[in-house]
């Protein structure tokens, strides 16, 4: 059984793909990259650089009880938003 193609990437997206491989980023990662990749993510984790793209959203920063301590949530909302009415949501969250 063959395995099927991947779909493609975006261009703009495999430009910066095929830099990081050539900058020598690993293809997988291991239990020991976990500390660098831990704070490498807690530097780029602001919603500020999402938001000043988008001049209609209000940003809020909570925090609500998880099993092993707080965690931060940020919500994303349209300016517009009414609590009165239903809408569609996005629930992200990463396990690492």
């Amino acid at each position: 059984m063959s395995t099927p193609p991947r779909p493609p990437y975006d261009p703009e997206l495999k430009t910066v793909i095929d830099q990081a491989f050539a900058d020598g980023m690993p293809f997988y990662y291991g239990i020991d990259d976990l500390p660098t990749l831990r704070e490498g993510a807690s530097i780029g984790a602001s919603a500020e650089p999402t938001l000043a793209l988008s001049p209609g959203s209000t940003h809020k920063e909570r925090t609500i009880a998880g099993p092993n301590g707080d965690i931060q949530v940020s919500i994303l909302r349209p300016s517009s938003f009414d609590a009165t009415k239903q809408h569609p949501a996005i629930l992200f969250y990463h396990p690492g």
